[in-house]
């Protein structure tokens, strides 16, 4: 196809989903898109020619349309997030001191959302229905509550079957006793031309919990917890400040960097999992706790880790819920969900020969000791506590999810939705560029 045939390709294209996004009931151009898919809601966002403000109310429109019972799915998690009142009480303390940090543009799209959902101004524990600042609340849940397990691996250069990088990522979060999150699952597509990311996460959780932007770089979050006192005063939301790098830096380096600025203060000290095209790495975020040489930096296949610790892959990165940086803070020895899972991480990815494939990717992400998903104590990768397990390749934008159930406990054999099938890889494609 020549480069005139692929302009004209792409030009129709996009007068074709100019007319797909048109509201025929209101006669204008929608910016927020819900499709139902089933095990989650595709949410599709022009963000390029709407304020955050527009983006936010319209967002916050649709979602009780898509979930009906969106307001006490977020209020009944969490209630039993918090267990009891006077810890509900703190919380929202927490989120009140580090809602002010996060960038002007996220605040704007929240606070739209709440007053387009009608929220209640008024915060009632275990009342039934959602407050404006239980929304906050919920898309402040790794700043001001944590949630542990966790992790994730990236295989890239000449270990890849490929020869590019594969990478899986597991979220172990507490999915309610009546399985609230999983009902609000969902991929967000924002398109906003250079800034454009895709996130993974839930249906009005505007942070990043994992996603990606086209310049091929992943991210995800995971907890390292060092003991250390809380804080919330002046600290920052690390899921935005991630969401603002993905947006407007363009490769791993940069990212690493923004999110490891010394003058960016967080609350919880925590792991970001970074993958691109070809390579993965793991930036020890860790500003609050011990160590004789802590700091906040990537960790790297070669890196040298803490007495105790062993790797042994030159081109692989893993990650469980610790600090391995030599002289950075050990919340690794003795820690069993840790090094359980380590072990398990290393002899799987042995057992899998020179290279690995994307199916065997998929075989250790899923990984279960073969008694079905349990503690991660016992060593299991896919643990009874999963509600993600996500696999993605940053050259081609094959994006697999494996969602928890939104009824029931996790499955024996999770079965994965191919939310985007891959592209091609080409070196480059000169779509906006014509010949005279």
């Amino acid at each position: 196809m020549s480069r005139k045939d692929r302009f004209s390709a792409l030009y129709i294209i996009s007068v074709c989903l100019l007319i797909l996004s048109f509201d025929q009931t209101s006669g204008r151009a929608e910016n927020v898109q819900i499709v139902d898919k089933g095990n989650y809601c595709l949410v599709t966002i022009n963000a390029q020619s709407a304020t955050s403000s527009a983006i936010g109310s319209e967002l916050g429109s649709k979602i009780p349309t898509a979930v009906p019972d969106y307001e006490w799915l977020l209020d009944s998690y969490i209630v039993e997030g918090a267990e009891e009142e006077w810890i509900y009480d703190e919380l929202m303390l927490r989120v009140n001191d580090i809602r002010s940090q996060v960038p002007s543009a996220y605040q704007d799209e929240i606070n739209a959302m709440s007053a387009a959902m009608n929220l209640s101004t008024t915060n009632g524990f275990g009342d039934g229905q959602l407050s404006r600042d239980e929304l906050w609340l919920y898309n402040l849940i790794p700043d001001v509550a944590r949630e542990y397990q966790c992790s994730a691996l990236g295989i890239y250069s000449n270990l890849s079957a490929s020869g590019r990088t594969i990478a899986a990522r597991l979220l172990d979060w507490d999915v309610g006793t009546n399985n609230q999150l999983a009902k609000l699952q969902a991929v967000y597509r924002f398109n906003n031309g250079s800034k454009t990311i895709t996130t993974i996460g839930f249906l009005g959780f505007q942070a990043i919990l994992s996603g990606y932007n086209d310049d091929n770089v992943f991210v995800s979050i995971l907890d390292s917890e060092t003991g250390s006192p809380y804080a919330s005063i002046n600290r920052r939301s690390y899921g935005f400040d991630l969401r603002y790098a993905l947006e407007n830096e363009n490769n791993l380096g940069s990212i690493a960097a923004y999110m490891s600025d010394p003058l960016k203060n967080y609350a919880f000290n925590h792991l970001i999992f970074m993958a691109d095209a070809v390579s993965a790495v793991v930036l020890e975020n860790n500003f609050s706790g011990t160590g004789s040489n802590m700091r906040r930096a990537p960790r790297r296949a070669d890196s040298v880790l803490n007495s105790g610790i062993e790797w042994g892959f030159t081109d692989a990165v893993a990650s469980v819920n610790a600090f391995m940086l030599l002289g950075n803070h050990d919340n690794y020895t003795g820690e069993l969900w840790n090094t359980a899972r380590w072990s398990s991480f290393r002899s799987q990815l042995a057992s899998k020969g020179a290279t690995v494939t994307w199916e065997e990717l998929k075989e250790i992400a899923t990984y279960d000791g073969g008694n079905g998903p349990g503690s991660n104590t016992t060593g299991d990768i896919y643990t009874d506590g999963n509600i993600q397990i996500i696999l993605f390749e940053p050259a081609s934008g094959k994006l697999e999810v494996a969602f928890h159930p939104k009824t029931g406990a996790v499955q024996s054999n999770p079965v994965f939705d191919v939310v985007f099938a891959a592209h091609p890889v080409l070196p480059w494609i000169p779509l906006l560029i014509m010949d005279q």
